[in-house]
């Protein structure tokens, strides 16, 4: 979706329009759709408590429910998250589910959109929550 966007980001005024005969226009892409499908890495890394929601461990997407936001949010796992980390996200789905806490700690970054807005968290490390 970011490189749909691509002509956008050098003209101010420029839209791009997509439809279909007999339907009519399916999507306007502008400079506010650009915004939200632009993202950018945050560098800072911080430890967020909470517990898995969601977890597929073939894509290694998930979600996760962040005690300080009060919030749920998506995540996605850096390639060096070890097999006995990805355990863990597992073993906090399971522990929630049965109504237990499942308390885990994240070592993530946050991902940003254009607009500033949080969009999900790239994870790095997994550690077992002593809370």
């Amino acid at each position: 979706m970011e490189e749909l966007h691509r002509p956008i980001q050098s003209v101010q005024n420029m839209e791009i329009s997509i439809s279909r005969p007999r339907v009519g226009e399916i999507v306007r892409l502008d400079h506010s759709t650009r915004a939200y499908v632009s993202i950018r890495d945050e560098e800072d890394v911080e430890d967020l408590v909470g517990n898995v929601t969601k977890y597929n461990i073939l894509s290694g997407y998930g979600r996760f429910f962040v005690d300080v936001l009060n919030r749920t949010l998506p995540f996605d796992l850096h390639h060096d998250v070890s097999p006995g980390e990805k355990a863990l996200l597992t073993k906090s789905m399971d522990e929630r589910n049965r109504g237990l806490d499942g308390k885990i700690i994240l070592r993530a970054s946050r991902i940003i959109t254009g607009r500033g807005e949080l969009k999900r968290f790239k994870v790095y490390g997994v550690e077992p929550s002593m809370i």
